[in-house]
């Protein structure tokens, strides 16, 4: 974020997250800390799961501090998704049924919390 500074008619913050002192003209950083803003996410193919019922691994390339994440499932067959085995590397996603997927199934695993 860019603050125009009106004392000294200047631009300041070029970072993404902070505050001009306009005493000193100086970035305060007010920035979140980096595990409360941690949005990982995918797409997996029909071909990614199997099994009976299907079931697909996802695998993070970094692992979450704890396993407080929400996760959050969308596929484009008419099925209700759900997962399983939650660790801080990954879960399981469970296609509640054997018959073939036709299309992708999407997700999101987002840091627990509120912001204000």
């Amino acid at each position: 974020m860019r603050i125009w500074d009106l004392d000294s008619g200047d631009w300041c913050c070029n970072n993404l997250i902070g505050i001009c002192d306009l005493d000193t003209g100086e970035c305060v950083d007010i920035s979140i800390p980096p595990q409360a803003r941690i949005i990982k996410g995918g797409t997996l193919s029909p071909d990614d799961f199997s099994g009976t019922p299907l079931l697909a691994t996802v695998s993070f390339d970094n692992d979450f501090s704890d396993t407080t994440y929400v996760i959050s499932l969308a596929g484009e067959d008419a099925r209700l998704f759900t997962y399983q085995s939650k660790t801080v590397s990954g879960f399981v996603i469970n296609a509640n049924s054997d018959t073939e997927l036709e299309g992708e199934v999407s997700w999101t695993a987002t840091v627990a919390g509120e912001t204000s």
